[in-house]
C-alpha cells in the first residue's frame, strides 16, 4: 500500500515538473515567433492534459491513503478486540444484564442439545459460533 502511494506521489511530482516546465515556455515564446498563435495552443492542449493527469493521480493518491489508513484502524480494532478477549472475564463481569445478554448472542449462533427423550435433557451436543462450530471438545470452521 505504501509503495503504491510512493509510486503516485513520484508520478504527480513529475507530472507537475513537466507542467512547470511547459508553463515556463508558453511565457518565454517571443513575441514575433513563427506560428506563436498555434504553438500557443498547441502548448496550452498539452498543459490541459496535463491538469487531467495531475488530478487523477491527486484521486488516487487520496484514494491509497484513505485505504491505507483503513487498514490501520481495522488493525487497531483486532488489537482492541484481542485485548477485550484477554481480559473477557473481567469486561463480562462488570456489563449489565442486556449487555451480556447480546454479547452472547453475537458470538452464539446455535447451541444442539442431546436429549434421551422428549422430558430429559442430556447434554450439550455442540454449538455454532459466529466464527465457527464446536461439537464436543472439536472446533469446525
Amino acid at each position: 500500500m505504501d509503495k503504491e502511494l510512493e509510486g503516485y506521489q513520484a508520478k504527480l511530482k513529475e507530472v507537475d515538473l513537466n507542467k512547470t516546465r511547459l508553463e515556463r515556455e508558453i511565457d518565454s515564446l517571443p513575441a514575433d515567433a513563427k506560428y506563436r498563435e498555434r504553438k500557443l495552443h498547441d502548448m496550452t492542449l498539452r498543459l490541459d492534459s496535463l491538469y487531467d493527469v495531475i488530478v487523477e493521480l491527486e484521486e488516487k493518491i487520496e484514494d491509497a491513503r484513505l485505504r491505507r489508513d483503513a487498514i490501520k484502524q481495522q488493525a487497531i480494532t483486532i488489537e482492541n478486540i484481542y485485548k477485550i478477549m484477554v481480559n473477557f472475564d473481567c469486561v463480562y463481569n462488570i456489563i449489565n444484564d442486556e449487555e451480556k445478554r447480546n454479547v452472547v448472542t453475537a458470538l452464539i449462533k446455535e447451541i444442539e442439545i442431546y436429549r434421551n427423550d422428549e422430558s430429559e435433557f442430556s447434554g450439550v451436543q455442540g454449538w455454532r459460533g459466529s466464527y465457527g462450530a464446536f461439537v464436543g471438545q472439536r472446533e469446525y470452521r
